[in-house]
C-alpha cells in the first residue's frame, strides 16, 4: 500500500507517517495477529478483526478531530511503501496534560532503528 501524498502527516529518512484511514483494519490485523508482537500487548493473543474494526480504529480516527497533532500514525517504507507499523502521540491516561509516544512494528523490521527513527 502506497501511502497518498495528502495523508502524510510526518516524513523521515526512510519511513513516512500518514493519517490512519477506516482501510488500516487489515493492516493492524496482521500486525496484532503475531504473537511476538503482541507478547506485552496481551500476552500473545492477537485482537480480533471485528474488535479492530468496531472499537479500536473508530477511536484512533477521532483522535484527528479531537485534538490537534496527538493521533495514530501507519509507518510506510518511503522507498516500497510497504507497512511497518504505527506511532501513536496521545494525552496520557494518567496525567492528561502530558503527551504519550508509543509504538508497534512488525517484527521483520525490529532492531533496524524504526523505532528511533519515529
Amino acid at each position: 500500500m502506497r501511502p497518498m501524498s495528502n495523508a502524510i502527516f510526518l516524513a523521515t529518512e526512510r519511513m513516512i507517517l500518514r493519517r490512519s484511514t477506516p482501510q488500516d483494519a487489515r493492516l493492524l490485523y496482521e500486525l496484532d495477529s503475531d504473537p511476538k508482537v503482541m507478547r506485552f500487548i496481551s500476552r500473545g493473543v492477537p485482537t480480533p478483526l471485528k474488535r479492530i474494526k468496531r472499537e479500536l480504529l473508530p477511536r484512533r480516527l477521532r483522535y484527528y478531530d479531537e485534538h490537534a497533532h496527538p493521533g495514530f500514525w501507519p509507518a510506510h517504507e518511503k522507498a516500497g511503501g510497504g507497512f511497518l507499523g504505527w506511532f501513536h502521540l496521545r494525552p496520557d491516561s494518567y496525567v492528561p496534560e502530558e503527551k504519550e509516544v508509543g509504538y508497534r512494528l512488525k517484527r521483520e523490521v525490529w532492531g533496524q532503528g524504526y523505532a528511533t527513527e519515529g
